[in-house]
């Protein structure tokens, strides 16, 4: 495989929006803001030239959303999948609340350690383990390696907490990321992966913007 692109999904919370965590259980559609960057990645795809093989994206409608435009958008016909393994992760009680919140109700060393450093909070009842999640994601892409030829360029859409897990599929590149607090992506960003070596990824690009790692794809190695 050529390209893995991990995209998160665009905005949820609009100006004045009280924002908090948005979790498994928050089906939340797009806002203005959005629906403008799942257009900004469609315009990047076609700039930069890439066909798309397959489309993938988590059930949330934020995440189906803006998958679909994406697909509309640059006129691609690969196909558009939805994928449970892509979904954001289950924020249990801390669902609904903004950072002070839960700072005041689980303490903010929790927060903190998740926040900078991908650390699985003790508290809060986040559903399945950090291991179960880890593994689901570990499936998901080795099945895409298995399923895709060298030359073949896949999209999944899917959500900030997610992102980290596939990041930890290389614990090298997370430990210094987490040292550096370089974990989030944010809305509309985009993480790129390519199989510098048959059957394995590396990372190229993390929470980046569309237009500036896309336009750089023709230049990266391909698989052997």
């Amino acid at each position: 495989m050529r390209n893995l692109i991990l995209s998160r999904h665009g905005n949820t919370f609009g100006p004045g929006d009280r924002v908090f965590w948005v979790g498994a259980k928050n089906d939340l559609p797009l806002v203005e803001a959005g629906i403008a960057q799942a257009q900004n990645l469609a315009d990047a795809l076609v700039a930069s030239g890439i066909t798309l093989d397959a489309i993938y994206c988590a059930p949330l409608q934020r995440t189906r959303q803006y998958a679909e435009i994406v697909k509309r958008s640059a006129h691609s016909k690969a196909p558009l999948i939805v994928e449970e393994r892509l979904n954001e992760l289950d924020y249990g009680q801390w669902s609904g609340l903004n950072d002070e919140e839960i700072g005041k109700r689980f303490g903010t060393k929790d927060l903190e350690n998740w926040n900078d450093s991908g650390i699985w909070p003790a508290q809060g009842g986040w559903g399945k383990s950090e291991n179960d999640v880890i593994e689901e994601t570990g499936s998901f892409a080795k099945e895409l390696l298995d399923a895709y030829g060298k030359d073949a360029s896949v999209l999944a859409v899917t959500s900030n907490g997610r992102l980290r897990m596939f990041l930890k599929l290389f614990p090298d590149i997370f430990a210094d990321y987490s040292r550096r607090k370089m974990l989030k992506v944010a809305t509309g960003k985009v993480c790129l992966f390519v199989e510098k070596d048959a059957g394995n990824l590396t990372l190229a690009a993390w929470n980046a913007e569309p237009m500036q790692v896309l336009a750089l794809t023709t230049g990266l190695p391909t698989g052997n």
